[in-house]
């Protein structure tokens, strides 16, 4: 089945139009999508199977395989850049998880230490972390502090001081 035209041009953009082989770019030549492995030997249309190829290097290489050893040094630098970036996004996204579940654990520890408890809602603990994310670390432990200073160790009580706080705050 051929290839459609969105099919192509996703291909062409994802190679950055730039033969594949040989490094040519319009308007110099025309371009192909090439089947790395030939459909006539049990190539498929995946993505991954597609490259980009002026007309001179798809009609001269035929039904061949080339090696990726031979093909255009482009595509291996860019695939080893999607990597790259990949594993520097899941990396951020890790460190990003790590850090908020710090914050958690840390607001469930102070909470619990302040009420004298050894356990405490999670809604409370989420809530001193909005706050923490909103108005600074400091400050919401200085709220909550105050919190419970006036509010005693009821967790119910103490979490409405706190929010009437914050409301306090943000509507002046």
């Amino acid at each position: 089945m051929a290839l459609s035209k969105k099919q192509r041009f996703e291909i062409f953009e994802r190679d950055q139009f730039t033969c594949q082989y040989g490094g040519q770019t319009p308007p110099n030549v025309v371009l192909h999508v090439d089947h790395i492995y030939p459909v006539s030997q049990g190539g498929t249309d995946d993505p991954e199977n597609l490259r980009t190829s002026c007309q001179s290097c798809n009609l001269g290489k035929s039904d061949k395989v080339i090696s990726d050893a031979i093909a255009n040094p482009l595509d291996a630098a860019r695939r080893a850049q999607e990597a790259a970036e990949a594993i520097q996004t899941a990396t951020i996204f890790h460190d990003a998880a790590q850090a908020r579940q710090q914050m958690h654990d840390d607001a469930a520890t102070l909470l619990c230490e302040l009420l004298g408890q050894e356990l405490v809602r999670i809604s409370s603990v989420t809530s001193i972390v909005r706050a923490s994310l909103e108005f600074g670390p400091a400050q919401a432990v200085d709220w909550i502090t105050k919190a419970v200073g006036v509010a005693g160790c009821d967790e119910t009580n103490v979490m409405k001081y706190f929010h009437g706080i914050i409301r306090r705050v943000k509507h002046g």
